[in-house]
């Protein structure tokens, strides 16, 4: 279901539709529910911000910087100025659009807001693009992060307190020196994924499965950042939200018990392909990557991956085909621990 919904005019001249939806709202919206789409969660730099003038490296206001396509701020700032009257409360809101969420010191995606320092819905085109795809997506979410510092510093709707704070700030050069304080990553949460002999579910993450062919353990919620903004109608208001927003049991995952990855979900089918093994972008659904997906997880199915490959050379047989037997014991000899 949706969440943040926002009583927001979606279009670009309040009150006429047929002046069009501002940016950053996708109008792709009429779908039945349950009908899949080629969407995926956000992406986002991570990173870190001073006002210290000794490591503060300036934000770039991008060259085709256009104050329209952050109209949507300007109005979400007003709302959150009419529901928030106390100037501490305020501000709370006002930094989870910038910088954002202060996540072990440096700044992530705030899923509670209803923006925040990252687009939504242009994921999918990094994911399926070539390189030339992948760099216009990248230098698109540096041009967005930078804009929106420049609106909050800018635009009369932000108090102005938090405008003179906002305008002071910069990235760290303290981390990152070599790319003037841009993140080396832009943090792409899922993307192309195998579709291999088995697919992990949420089924699996709810130990609703019995898998027979364990190489690792996964123990996490449902987390999946929003995919993409849209708007609505209802009684006559319009609303504006976000899809794909959710984080179903928390960090000890929705039963608080670990879940077996299955070798098959690194596996690709036979007639497909052999001597393949894929320890990170393995076989699941988009529920089902959004538990798996922790770096703990990859290095074990890693670890996993390489017993199996070494020991398909010892048979001379494809990775799909070792001794099931052997291999786990050999899992168990290396510490893997594969059972709960």
């Amino acid at each position: 279901p949706p969440t943040n919904v926002t009583p927001l005019d979606p279009f670009v001249i309040k009150g006429d539709k047929s002046s069009g939806i501002l940016p950053l709202i996708n109008d792709e919206y009429e779908q039945k529910e349950g009908i899949g789409d080629y969407y995926t969660q956000a992406y986002n730099f991570r990173f870190y911000t001073t006002n210290d003038p000794q490591y503060r490296a300036e934000f770039s206001v991008p060259i085709d910087y256009d104050p329209l396509n952050y109209e949507l701020v300007g109005r979400y700032v007003e709302y959150l100025k009419s529901e928030f009257k106390d100037p501490q409360g305020l501000e709370v809101r006002l930094s989870r659009i910038f910088p954002g969420w202060m996540n072990a010191g440096e700044y992530n995606y705030h899923r509670a807001s209803l923006i925040t320092m990252a687009p939504v819905g242009i994921s999918h085109l990094y994911a399926d693009g070539d390189y030339g795809v992948k760099s216009k997506i990248w230098k698109a979410h540096q041009d967005y992060l930078s804009g929106l510092k420049h609106f909050m510093s800018t635009d009369s709707r932000v108090p102005e307190d938090f405008r003179n704070k906002t305008s002071q700030l910069g990235l760290d050069l303290r981390h990152h020196p070599e790319t003037n304080g841009w993140p080396h990553q832009l943090y792409a949460r899922i993307a192309r994924r195998l579709i291999g002999n088995y697919t992990i579910t949420s089924h699996d993450v709810y130990n609703e499965t019995v898998i027979d062919d364990p190489i690792a353990l996964a123990q996490y919620g449902i987390d999946t950042y929003p995919s993409r903004r849209v708007w609505f109608e209802k009684d006559g208001e319009t609303y504006v939200s976000l899809e794909g927003n959710m984080f179903v049991g928390g960090a000890n995952g929705p039963t608080n018990v670990p879940y077996p990855i299955a070798y098959r979900a690194i596996t690709p089918k036979s007639n497909e392909c052999t001597n393949l093994l894929v320890p990170v972008c393995f076989s699941a659904t988009h529920l089902g990557y959004a538990s798996a997906r922790m770096e703990p997880v990859f290095m074990m199915c890693g670890e996993s991956a390489g017993i199996a490959a070494a020991q398909a050379i010892d048979e001379s047989v494809w990775v799909q085909n070792i001794n099931s037997a052997t291999y786990k014991k050999k899992l168990m000899a290396k510490g893997q621990i594969i059972s709960w």
